[in-house]
């Protein structure tokens, strides 16, 4: 059997395979036991499959082009009312932006679970889990390899159209209570920006795989590199596309977890320095999730990997 391989979204969550035809084999033959290699760490279900369900029934509905125009006309107006009483408009406050983007995640990932319903009348469960260093939601909608290209596409974008969507609702009632909605516009854009962005395994990432009907897109690009940098690469048959994407995937994973981690180098060293003061009632809680809330996600990852490679070792004896 062939070796399968995970998708799951820090937005759109399919799973890989090396050959799509096999998989489909596999798909229509039911067999549910897979030979998974996971890149998300310390996942685990927020939503089981069947509590999802009755909400993708209603959520589906929102996915036809009639409804897409509607919101698209129902935004400019919406543009137009936050452009007129903006100067007499109140700033969010942090507290109820940290509560919107927090629904905001978890409405992006309904609108895969509502595509995915719409077209396979079937739902999936939505958890948790870390991807590279950062936390994520993930939608399983697997079963969405039964179906052509333009539909998986369709599920993939269906998450940030349901951010467009949150995005419409809350608008109404924050112009409603006079309080400005910039801030919500400029995060809703920046999140398309880092969703549609084909590097990360984000959506943009399974629009290109999909698209391009590159099943494996990761591993296929990583192995066109190892055979452009092997000695004898005359003797294989070199996609540079792929390796041009290998490429451009390493440089910007690379500067965005080093930057991370540069950024943060002297909060990781002095971590343990202050959880005691945390400890002891030296340092706010507030200021100690603004400011290491990242490095606490860096430490549980590094204990995981280090416990998981230790308990592999024990294992193996």
């Amino acid at each position: 059997m062939s070796e399968l391989f995970i998708k799951t979204n820090v937005e759109s969550h399919l799973i890989e395979f090396k050959d799509s035809t096999i998989f489909k084999a596999l798909y229509q033959n039911n067999i549910t036991h897979y030979s998974l290699q996971n890149y998300l760490k310390l996942k685990f279900i927020l939503f089981p499959r069947n509590s999802t369900l009755f909400i993708a029934k209603f959520l589906k509905k929102l996915i036809n082009p009639v409804t897409c125009a509607s919101f698209f006309f129902f935004f400019l107006i919406i543009l137009y009312l936050n452009a007129k009483t903006v100067s007499n408009s109140q700033p969010l406050k942090a507290f109820w932006f940290g509560i919107y983007l927090v629904l905001l995640v978890i409405f992006h990932e309904f609108g895969h679970v509502s595509a995915l319903y719409k077209f396979t009348k079937e739902s999936s469960s939505i958890g948790f889990g870390i991807y590279l260093i950062s936390p994520v939601l993930f939608a399983d909608v697997t079963k969405a390899w039964s179906l052509n290209k333009y539909k998986r596409i369709i599920i993939n974008v269906a998450g940030i159209y349901f951010e467009f969507i949150f995005l419409i609702i809350v608008s109404v009632i924050l112009i409603i209570n006079s309080i400005s909605i910039n801030n919500l516009i400029i995060l809703f854009f920046i999140r398309c920006l880092f969703n549609l962005n084909p590097f990360f395994r984000t959506d943009g990432y399974w629009i290109v795989s999909d698209y391009f009907e590159i099943p494996n897109l990761k591993l296929k690009s990583i192995t066109q590199i190892k055979r452009f940098l092997s000695p004898n690469r005359k003797h294989y048959d070199l996609n540079y596309f792929l390796i041009f994407y290998s490429l451009i995937s390493y440089v910007i994973i690379t500067f965005f977890v080093g930057k991370i981690i540069i950024s943060k180098y002297s909060n990781i060293i002095d971590f343990p320095s202050k959880i005691l003061k945390l400890f002891k009632g030296n340092l706010s809680m507030d200021y100690f999730i603004e400011n290491y809330f990242i490095v606490i996600v860096i430490y549980i990852l590094a204990i995981h990997l280090i416990l998981k490679k230790i308990t592999l070792k024990y294992l193996k004896k």
